[in-house]
């Protein structure tokens, strides 16, 4: 299979480069507006995230199942872990740094691949960017947790 690099940025760009550039604009010329409008904006993002994953969750769910047995999952896991313990290990010293780093190197950008996936690549691998991101949310989230409960509270603000 061959795709461009632009049949990959074009999509990109459209969905999310350009909402994210007509948000800071907004942000800068109107504050007030922008600081009106984004928490029915995050809500508005959130929904639709959570709407498209479940749905492409429904359609792919026989691919997804098919996926046992194949050693995908368990390369997912590895990916995820490996790739959390690169990032968290880069993080010099500072343990929020480590953590931040980490779970930014684990959990990629899941709306950016979807929508180069789904726009560019057969069923099996949006199926795969599916089963990542889930995995992920599923691995991570108690990771977090758990890291969180050993963090060191953040000073309090003396202003």
């Amino acid at each position: 299979m061959s795709v461009s690099a632009w049949d990959i940025a074009s999509p990109l760009i459209t969905m999310m480069l350009l909402p994210l550039a007509i948000g800071l604009l907004m942000k800068a010329r109107w504050p007030g507006t922008a600081d009106t409008l984004q928490p029915a904006m995050a809500q508005t993002s959130t929904f639709a995230i959570v709407f498209l994953l479940v749905g492409a969750i429904i359609m792919s769910w026989t691919d997804i199942v098919g996926l046992i047995g194949t050693g995908g999952l368990i390369a997912a896991i590895v990916f995820l872990l490996i790739a959390l313990g690169l990032g968290y290990i880069s993080g010099g010293s500072d343990p929020a740094t480590r953590s931040v780093l980490g779970f930014g190197t684990a959990q990629r950008n899941l709306s950016a691949a979807l929508v180069v996936g789904a726009q560019h690549f057969p069923t099996e691998a949006l199926t795969y960017v599916i089963v990542i991101g889930v995995l992920g949310l599923a691995l991570l989230l108690p990771i977090g947790a758990e890291l969180g409960k050993h963090a060191e509270p953040a000073p309090a603000d003396q202003s």
